[in-house]
């Protein structure tokens, strides 16, 4: 995307859009293959890696990879040949930063074709000033890094596409010019310890990835999000700091159709509100989502929205750490729910038919459920399965931390290739009616 590459106009379709479906061809075509063992990563075999230098001429010189046991090596090439390259991206060093001698690599760099740079998981804690000097970067990836702040010069990257900052654990604030980088896609700062949003964020509408939103008493609320239209993936942290129930409505998540993943959460250790029902209740996102994840909610119950049969494009959901909650919501009608992960619901003691909702002959429960966790519910004692429940597509059951739960588990479980029941005492594992072979961990 930062090159170029993704000729996104004529589809109409987003860059990232594009992009993931050249990704995919690449893919079907044996371009690329995953890579085994390690998730998202994908590799490249060296007949088709020899066959792309061939192709690309002498154009793949513009773009330096290098890693940490050439390092010096690849500082002295783009001091010598700065000028033509328009990619810097070191692979998983650990290495020190010296302030000065980046000032010199970024003064050899051309501001006119320069384009992508990625200093991740160096030992830097500050960016030269001069960075703000390469007006055509679209890319800038900072992540695992020891930065404390970003110089203000960065706000005149105007191209900037994709600013990365992931697990930069002593950042605390962003420049408050950031909202003039209008063109920003992508602003991902997730482990960082920033303390509230920059000013006018709601300028940045070209924003499809944000993560996180941090509410603050004393920054943006959250009606700044109703203008970001184009989100596909936001985060929405410190919910416990929204002063009222209409705050989050005016978020307007209902009308963002094009949202895919969205995660909300509070931070049980500061003090309440006690409005978090009326505040998820106005969190409604558009019926479209595909992923949910719910955080240390401390509502007594879910809203109703939650686990309704609109919501046909939801996929995976995961509820983490809702201590008030006696009873779980009802998810089973559901109808494409596939992956479903409950934990830290720590008063609840049963689980029956409010879980799976109202059954007819025409309406199951569960019927696209691959994937059930129940972890760390302390008093969870029953699981009452009702007559007629089936789990058919079910292939990982995983119950973890449930020390009190006796009795049964689901018998018609025919999909079911593995079963894990970690730390739940008085379970016995069952005797399954499955049709296939099944691996069962019991600790």
């Amino acid at each position: 995307m930062a090159h170029g590459f993704l000729k996104y106009n004529e589809s109409g379709k987003s860059m990232e859009d594009v992009g993931d479906e050249y990704f995919g061809y690449l893919i079907k075509r044996s371009f690329l293959q995953p890579a085994f063992g390690y998730r998202d990563t994908f590799m490249m075999h060296d007949h088709v890696h020899d066959l792309a230098i061939y192709v690309s001429g002498e154009s793949y010189k513009h773009h330096l990879c290098y890693d940490g046991r050439i390092k010096d090596f690849a500082l002295e090439s783009i001091l010598k040949h700065g000028r033509s390259l328009r990619t810097i991206m070191p692979v998983q060093l650990r290495s020190e930063f010296d302030p000065d001698l980046w000032e010199r690599v970024i003064t050899k760099l051309s501001k006119h074709v320069f384009q992508a740079l990625s200093l991740s998981h160096y030992k830097i804690t500050s960016l030269p000033a001069s960075i703000g000097g390469l007006t055509h970067l679209c890319y800038l990836n900072v992540s695992y890094t020891d930065l404390k702040e970003i110089p203000d010069s960065i706000c005149d990257l105007l191209n900037l596409q994709t600013l990365l900052l992931i697990g930069c654990r002593y950042l605390t604030s962003l420049p408050g010019r950031l909202c003039n980088l209008v063109n920003l896609r992508r602003l991902d700062f997730f482990g960082s310890s920033l303390g509230r949003m920059p000013p006018d964020i709601h300028n940045l509408t070209s924003l499809r990835v944000l993560t996180h939103f941090i509410v603050s008493e004393t920054g943006p609320r959250l009606g700044h999000l109703a203008g970001l239209s184009n989100l596909k993936r936001l985060d929405i942290s410190d919910l416990q700091n929204v002063g009222h129930s209409q705050d989050a409505s005016d978020a307007k998540l209902r009308e963002k159709k094009g949202l895919a993943v969205l995660r909300l959460s509070w931070d049980h250790y500061l003090s309440r509100k006690g409005n978090e029902m009326e505040v998820l209740e106005n969190l409604e996102p558009h019926q479209d989502l595909k992923i949910l994840v719910v955080d240390s909610y401390l509502g007594s119950r879910f809203p109703k929205w939650l686990g309704d049969p609109s919501y046909s494009s939801l996929q995976n959901l995961y509820l983490y750490d809702s201590e008030n909650c006696q009873s779980l919501p009802t998810l089973g009608l559901l109808p494409t729910l596939r992956e479903l992960s409950i934990g830290g619901f720590t008063k609840v003691s049963s689980v029956g038919p409010e879980f799976y909702g109202e059954m007819t002959a025409s309406q199951k429960p569960f019927q696209s459920l691959k994937v059930l966790r129940f972890m760390h519910m302390p008093e969870w004692k029953e699981w009452n399965i009702v007559q007629g429940i089936e789990f058919p597509h079910l292939v990982n059951l995983c119950i973890i931390g449930c020390p009190k739960l006796v009795g049964d588990l689901p018998k018609q479980l025919p999909s079911l290739n593995k079963l894990e029941i970690i730390e739940c005492t008085r379970l016995v594992a069952p005797c399954l009616n499955v049709s296939n072979t099944c691996c069962i961990k019991k600790l």
